[in-house]
């Protein structure tokens, strides 16, 4: 079991089809390669989580393919309202484990670099508030649901990082003024204007039937939370030893709270699995606002995301040796 805390001083702002492998050295002999997949936050730009796959692609011990992902505005505050409605969230994460599939497999792009299809392949999910939480509960209900089909059969999470998140909600939070609503001032007008609409045609409906739509908000956000604690359910659980995590926050931090996630990951840092304590790290930032770890303190940002992805390749070698 391992843990570290840093403390230090940080602020932020914020991506598709697009791939990115990182710079090394052409003569130095690849060892690993990682399949970085960055899920942005609700209201991110291809433009912010650039920066991200910059930081990537400069490491030098391994070859990162970085692949971005939005989803789009709507899909997150569907995710976050009722569990039937997260249609367009999981279609998303059936595109992204097709792209990452191909690659996996040594398809388009990854070909004009010989030395990576000799190297080991190891999946990275970097999750940026709950916009990529939301998209990491669907992706791994994919490919561990469908271990035995071709969906998911290559792609194994060695290593996860939250970047302000998983972020715990109520139902409040939708209709009160709360972190939703905070959220969206990072979205365009066109996309608040939507999502408020649907808010208020959702609730309508519900009313109209006898349904109460807080009640239905307030059950996916308590489903929500007790899977990010658990990560036992079936939609969210590895069949494998449990990967390490990384979790990167802050203490002033309105969009995630910071009381229910020290919660959660001391709940994470003592879950046993298969035998196996599972190895939690968190890196605590101090006044830095939501996802902005990266861009107030640069150094300790990219030192800990450094020292993460060296642990993993680290960690699943150990666990190979004693199979």
């Amino acid at each position: 079991f391992i843990k570290y805390q840093m403390k230090c001083a940080c602020s932020l702002k914020n991506n598709n089809g697009r791939n990115y492998t990182s710079e090394n050295d052409s003569d130095h002999k690849i060892k690993m390669v990682f399949h970085v997949i960055l899920a942005g936050w609700l209201g991110s730009t291809h433009r912010a989580l650039d920066k991200y796959a910059d930081l990537y692609r400069k490491m030098k011990f391994c070859r990162c393919i970085v692949h971005p992902v939005i989803a789009p505005p709507m899909s997150v505050v569907e995710a976050s309202l009722v569990e039937d409605d997260l249609s367009h969230m999981k279609n998303l994460a059936v595109s992204l484990v097709d792209r990452v599939s191909s690659w996996m497999e040594g398809g388009e792009g990854e070909g004009c670099f010989e030395e990576v299809s000799q190297a080991e392949k190891l999946v990275i999910f970097h999750s940026f508030s709950n916009g990529g939480c939301f998209l990491l509960e669907q992706f791994r209900n994919l490919i561990y649901s469908t271990a035995n089909s071709p969906c998911g059969k290559n792609i194994r999470i060695v290593g996860t990082i939250f970047d302000s998140s998983p972020a715990f909600y109520s139902n409040n939070d939708v209709f009160y003024g709360g972190q939703l609503s905070r959220a969206m001032q990072y979205t365009s007008w066109f996309d608040r204007m939507r999502i408020r609409l649907y808010l208020s045609g959702r609730a309508w409906r519900k009313r109209k039937i006898g349904v109460k739509f807080e009640e239905e908000v307030r059950e996916r956000a308590r489903t929500y939370w007790r899977r990010m604690l658990e990560h036992g359910a079936p939609c969210t659980s590895s069949p494998n030893d449990p990967e390490p995590e990384l979790y990167l926050y802050s203490n002033v931090d309105s969009l995630c709270p910071i009381k229910p996630l020290e919660s959660l990951i001391r709940h994470r840092s003592n879950e046993v699995k298969h035998q196996r304590r599972r190895h939690v790290m968190k890196v605590l930032f101090d006044k830095s606002p939501h996802c902005c770890h990266l861009r107030t303190q640069p150094h300790i940002y990219e030192l800990s995301v450094k020292n993460f992805l060296e642990f993993c390749g680290f960690f699943k070698k150990i666990y190979q040796m004693k199979l």
